[in-house]
C-alpha cells in the first residue's frame, strides 16, 4: 500500500488501514507529516511486512522504531525507510538490526545523530543481506564504520554518502577492494577525496554503473582518467565542480565510449 504524502491521515488512518488489511506486506507512508510512534506500533501488527517506508515523518522517535523490533515475524522485514526521521538514535538501530538481520535494503539519510556505534552493528548483524544503504548526511559516521560496514557487507550494490565530510580516500580504496558488487555509489559533497582514491595500485570496480563525485573538488583529471579506465561498465559519472580539462574529458569518452560525465551546475 502506497500513500505517500497523503497529509490529512493520521495514526488512527494506520490503525484502520492494519486491520482492514492485516495480510500487506509494503506500507510507504512517506512524508506524512503527523504520523507518529503509534503509527509504527500499528505497522508492527502486520505479520508478513516486508516494506516500510516513513521518510519525512519527523515525528517518529526510538520508541516507534522498537515496536518495529519486537514485531510478530522479526525475520521478514527486509526494506526500511526512515529517511530525514532526526529523532532516531543509535539505540533503536541497533535494535532494528539484531531483531531483524535480514535488512536488505536501510535508509536513514539525514538521520544525524546515527554514529559509528549503530552503523557497526548494522554492518556486523546484516553481513550478507544488506545490498543498499543510504546514510547521506549522517555527519556523525567517520571512516571506521565505512571500513567495518565494507568488510561485513560484501554484497552491497548501492551506498550513499553524500555530504559526510570525514569520507576520505582510504574508505573508497576500502570499498573497492571489498565490495565489488558495488553498482552504484554517491559521494557528493566528500570533499576530503582526490585522485588517490582511484590511483591506488590494484584499481578496479567491475560492475560500477553510476559514481556521483559532484563537488569533490580535489578530484580532477588523473581521477577521471583511472575511473573511465577501471571501470568498465561504467556509464554515468557526476562530476560538477571537479577541476576537469577539456583534453581529459574527450580522452575519458575515448576510453569508455558508453560513458556519460556530467559537469553541469545543478
Amino acid at each position: 500500500l502506497l500513500i505517500n504524502n497523503c497529509t490529512r491521515i493520521t495514526d488512527r488512518g494506520i490503525s484502520a488501514i492494519v486491520q482492514l488489511a492485516p495480510n500487506l506486506s509494503k506500507l510507504h507512508c512517506r512524508g506524512i507529516a503527523r504520523l507518529t510512534d503509534e503509527s509504527l506500533r500499528y505497522a508492527s501488527q502486520l505479520p508478513h511486512l516486508e516494506d516500510i517506508d516513513f521518510g519525512l515523518c519527523r515525528l517518529l522517535t526510538d520508541k516507534g522504531v522498537r515496536y518495529l523490533s519486537q514485531s510478530k515475524n522479526p525475520a521478514v522485514l527486509s526494506s526500511i525507510n526512515f529517511y530525514y526521521c532526526r529523532n532516531i538514535t543509535d539505540q533503536s538501530l541497533m535494535e532494528l538490526a539484531c531483531q531483524h538481520p535480514m535488512i536488505q535494503s536501510l535508509n536513514i539519510a539525514g538521520c544525524h545523530a546515527i554514529t559509528d556505534i549503530g552503523i557497526s552493528r548494522l554492518a556486523t548483524q546484516s553481513r550478507e543481506h544488506l545490498v543498499q544503504l543510504n546514510v547521506s548526511g549522517c555527519v556523525k559516521i567517520t571512516p571506521e564504520s565505512i571500513a567495518i560496514i565494507a568488510s561485513h557487507c560484501r554484497q552491497l550494490k548501492r551506498l550513499n554518502l553524500s555530504n559526510i565530510k570525514s569520507i576520505d580516500d582510504e574508505c573508497i580504496r576500502v570499498l573497492w577492494r571489498n565490495c565489488p558488487q558495488m553498482e552504484k555509489l554517491c559521494l557528493k559533497e566528500c570533499d576530503q577525496l582526490t585522485d588517490a582514491a582511484f590511483k591506488a595500485l590494484g584499481f578496479v570496480w567491475p560492475k560500477l554503473d553510476h559514481l556521483d563525485l559532484t563537488y569533490c573538488s580535489k578530484v580532477g583529471d588523473a581521477g577521471m582518467l583511472q575511473i573511465a579506465t577501471y571501470c568498465p561498465v561504467l556509464r554515468m559519472l557526476r562530476m560538477t565542480g571537479c577541476k576537469l580539462s577539456l583534453p581529459c574529458l574527450r580522452r575519458a569518452t575515448t576510453i569508455n565510449d558508453q560513458l556519460h560525465i556530467n559537469i553541469e551546475q545543478e
